[in-house]
């Protein structure tokens, strides 16, 4: 349930405030951002379409579901956290691009992770836990955007920002 929390967290914070970013760190408005505003998103459903090939080989080689799961989920969170840290670095939008996009490509590792789990920690009660989950991740979904509101609010700081996100 943690794993889909921090996913839709992270998901829908940059879904959310990606265009207001680049226009108050880079002066870029979305009419003049296309291309950084779609790359990211963009690299995100080509990894994706890559990642769902990986489960069933890894299987065949040997591995069993959960741990492929557990292997990709990790990767992407730590490959998520590096891009948020990083981005406390990026002076220009392209550079910001690059590690967000490398971020959109991290959050395509949990495919075979969150979205499959509920049926690893039960099968009797699977769909109490997917409820559970997906409710609880749809809260963060929403709250996400109020709590970087509120932060910015405080600290006017999109760097402390991603500092904070990263750990």
């Amino acid at each position: 349930i943690g794993q889909h929390m921090i996913f839709n967290t992270t998901r829908y914070f940059f879904a959310d405030w990606t265009a207001i970013y680049y226009n108050e760190k880079f002066n870029r408005v979305p009419e003049k951002s296309g291309l950084l505003l779609t790359m990211p998103f963009a690299c995100g459903a080509v990894v994706q379409m890559l990642i769902s090939g990986v489960e069933g080989p890894m299987i065949k080689r040997g591995f069993t579901p959960l741990k492929v799961r557990k292997m990709t989920g990790s990767l992407g969170f730590l490959i998520t956290s590096g891009c948020l840290f990083m981005m406390t670095f990026s002076y220009d939008a392209y550079t910001f691009c690059f590690w967000l996009s490398l971020l959109e490509a991290s959050l395509a590792c949990h495919a075979c992770g969150y979205k499959a789990n509920y049926m690893d920690l039960t099968t009797r009660y699977q769909g109490i836990f997917m409820g559970t989950g997906n409710t609880i991740a749809s809260i963060c979904t929403f709250g996400m955007p109020l709590a970087v509101a509120a932060f910015l609010d405080v600290f006017h700081d999109w760097d402390e920002l991603f500092l904070a996100l990263s750990v």
